[in-house]
C-alpha cells in the first residue's frame, strides 16, 4: 500500500490548493508553497512503493495534474505506479512512463 503525502506545489511555484479526495470525499484542503515540494512528495511515495525502479522516474506537475515520465521496466510496474498515487489520493496522473525490460544476460 503507498502512504500518503501532505504537501503539494505546483511547478510554477505559486501557492495554490490541492485537494485530496478519498473514497470520493474531499477529506482535506491544503494550500502550498514552495518549488518542487509536491514532485519532492510524489517521488518520495513512489520510491517507498516501488522501490529502485522508482529512480527511473521524473514527476512534474501542472496544475492540479501529476505528470509522470521516465522508464518502467515492465507494463505491471508502469501501472502499479500510478496505482500508488492513486491509492495516496492523486486521482489525475498522466503515466507517461515507457516501458523498457531489462535484459538479463546469463553468462
Amino acid at each position: 500500500m503507498c502512504p500518503m503525502t501532505t504537501t503539494a506545489t505546483p511547478e510554477d511555484g505559486n501557492s495554490t490548493d490541492i485537494r485530496r479526495e478519498e473514497a470520493g470525499t474531499v477529506t482535506e484542503v491544503l494550500a502550498f508553497s514552495g518549488p518542487g515540494a509536491l514532485e519532492n512528495d510524489i517521488a518520495s511515495v513512489l520510491a517507498s512503493a516501488l522501490g529502485t525502479i522508482a529512480a527511473a522516474f521524473r514527476v512534474s506537475v501542472q496544475g492540479h495534474r501529476i505528470i509522470l515520465r521516465g522508464t518502467a521496466p515492465s507494463y505491471a510496474e508502469k501501472a502499479r505506479a500510478e496505482q500508488c498515487l492513486r491509492a495516496a489520493g492523486y486521482h489525475e496522473v498522466d503515466n507517461c512512463l515507457r516501458v523498457v525490460p531489462s535484459v538479463n544476460v546469463i553468462s
